[in-house]
């Protein structure tokens, strides 16, 4: 099943059945009268079924339930590639994982979901902009619901026992806190976020990069998720950026990726070796698992990236980054650190963005100008135009 499939059978089936439960819910709401108290007295369960960076953007949140609830059971519904990402968290206890791959072993996983969080005491559902998740959490029968609510979500104003409202030109990371707040938690800051995942994952010292790889080393992460791959460059593009960025005549460029791009990360290689003559590419994609792609980015002199998990990895890290946004815009998915970050993020606001979760389908339909603006020559106007490039380098 692809995002596309997904997406109409969630819109379609999920508004018709949002509709049906809605005066049931209403029904019970009046005659059971449950104890709908905020906290945590079994156990709690965190949707999560797409994005695994979005994870990571939570960490903090999620990292203040684990303190305030040590002896509780948390679980992730989650499909196979968030979990990858949650397993780096050190948060959660099991995973109630949904295939997302065929029709059929969608629903045997779903069968087999439910019976593991039926009526667990209280379930999060981050997938805001899904209604199906919505139902689902509600057929938990768990005793409370906490969900996000937009102006155009009113769905889940019927089907949660607690909705709070988020406003979604607002920071994702400050509406994770809440609920964390909501159920007594004390957020962590970044800084201590970062401390504790590094030293969940074995990370508090940087793995030497072989010798045979020259300096400087640079690790690209040029993939993302299926929703809106908009945010990516092309080959001659990144090394567009390559050469203007990182001008020396060698180096060694680390590509990223996981099973899924390693076909797509082996052309790249040999278009980016053809492109940077004397840089040393090598693509890891495929190669390495998350956590090992994660000690790879200890040693390396700084990540170029788009807006993908590879990121969020890096960030907690606390290695030298330069990020490159489109699609979606930076100031609602990268939570401040106190400290100086060495993180460089280049964004330049256009008309029609963002446009992640605003468009089933960019308008640009793979014309991506908010990304391609990024190879124009900088100049005295940026400012003008609306460059933001926060953080530092180095």
């Amino acid at each position: 099943m692809n995002l596309k499939a997904l997406k109409q059978a969630d819109y379609w089936i999920g508004s018709v059945l949002a509709i049906l439960f809605t005066p049931v819910v209403w029904a019970a709401h009046k005659l059971l009268r449950r104890d709908h108290t905020p906290e945590i007295r079994g156990q709690l369960v965190v949707v999560k079924i797409l994005g695994g960076g979005s994870l990571l953007i939570a960490l903090p949140a999620l990292l203040a339930l684990r303190d305030r609830y040590p002896d509780r059971r948390l679980t992730l519904l989650c499909s196979p590639a968030v979990k990858k990402f949650a397993e780096l968290t050190g948060v959660f206890d099991d995973y109630a994982v949904i295939s997302t791959d065929r029709l059929g072993r969608f629903l045997l996983s779903c069968l087999h979901v439910a019976r593991m969080v039926f009526r667990a005491d209280t379930i999060i559902n981050f997938e805001m902009h899904s209604k199906l998740t919505s139902v689902f959490c509600l057929l938990t029968l768990a005793r409370n619901r906490i969900g996000l609510t937009l102006s155009w979500n009113q769905w889940q104003n019927n089907l949660s026992t607690h909705s709070l409202f988020y406003n979604d030109s607002a920071p994702i990371y400050l509406a994770y806190a809440q609920i964390a707040r909501l159920l007594g938690g004390q957020v962590p800051s970044m800084e201590e976020a970062a401390r504790r995942f590094r030293a969940h994952n074995g990370l508090e010292t940087p793995r030497p990069v072989p010798a045979e790889f020259p300096r400087p080393v640079l690790a690209l992460a040029p993939y993302c998720s299926d929703l809106v791959p908009e945010r990516e460059f092309k080959d001659a593009e990144w090394a567009s950026l390559i050469r203007r960025s990182h001008p020396e005549a060698a180096g060694s460029l680390l590509i990223l990726g996981g099973p899924a791009e390693r076909e797509r990360a082996a052309r790249s290689q040999d278009a980016l070796a053809a492109a940077l003559p004397g840089w040393r590419v090598v693509s890891l994609a495929g190669q390495e698992s998350l956590a090992g792609s994660a000690r790879w980015l200890t040693g390396v002199d700084e990540l170029l990236t788009i807006d993908s998990g590879v990121n969020h990895i890096a960030r907690l890290l606390q290695v030298p980054i330069t990020s490159y946004w489109g699609p979606t815009e930076p100031y609602r998915r990268l939570a401040p650190f106190t400290e100086r970050a060495r993180e460089t993020v280049v964004y330049r606001k256009c008309f029609c963005a963002p446009c992640v979760h605003t468009m089933d389908t960019a308008p640009c339909r793979g014309n991506n100008i908010c990304m391609q603006q990024h190879l124009a020559p900088q100049d005295g106007r940026a400012a003008e135009a609306g460059w933001v490039i926060r953080g530092e380098s180095s």
